[in-house]
């Protein structure tokens, strides 16, 4: 989100997912801005899923064919229905603006939209900025996502060895 001169500050480059611009893409402006960091690539994955209210780990598979409403306030909302349409999860998703802090309204609003859905499901960012609001409700799932370098792994640890020794 900063100007591509902004690069030059970078220690490495890590390219996430497949959006609408190609990792070669990536490469490409990472060498004509900050030519001395390295370019990994990786790709977010859903790792584990746990149902809000009660605090209980719940099987990702549970989550295949529910009909839900899915709602996230991140950066791409988009990559978070792409997630839910991996898991075969069917809901059309609520969008907020990145960094919502959402209001006990807007949980009311969402769960009048979960009328006759098998649940809500939310990110762990989202999760996070409306924990306050949780009372009764439909239950509302917390999808887990990790990082999966598929290149550049040792990199990122080295990176991740010199700032920590910093």
């Amino acid at each position: 989100r900063e100007p591509m001169r902004a690069l030059a500050r970078a220690d490495l480059v890590v390219a996430v997912g497949t959006g609408a611009v190609s990792a070669d893409e990536v490469a490409a402006a990472v060498a004509r801005h900050a030519p001395h960091a390295p370019v990994l690539t990786a790709t977010l994955e859903p790792v584990g899923c746990w149902e809000a209210r009660r605090m209980e780990p719940v099987p990702l598979a549970r989550l295949s064919g529910a009909r839900v409403v899915p709602f996230a306030g991140i950066a791409s909302p988009a990559a978070f229905a792409a997630t839910l349409r991996e898991l075969h999860v069917s809901g059309e998703l609520v969008a907020f603006p990145d960094h919502h802090w959402y209001s006990r309204d807007d949980l009311r609003d969402l769960e009048a939209r979960a009328v006759g859905a098998d649940a809500l499901v939310t990110t762990e960012k989202d999760w996070v900025r409306l924990r306050g609001h949780l009372a009764a409700g439909p239950p509302l799932y917390v999808v887990s996502i990790a990082l999966r370098f598929t290149t550049g792994a040792a990199a990122w640890r080295r990176a991740f060895e010199r700032c920590r020794s910093e």
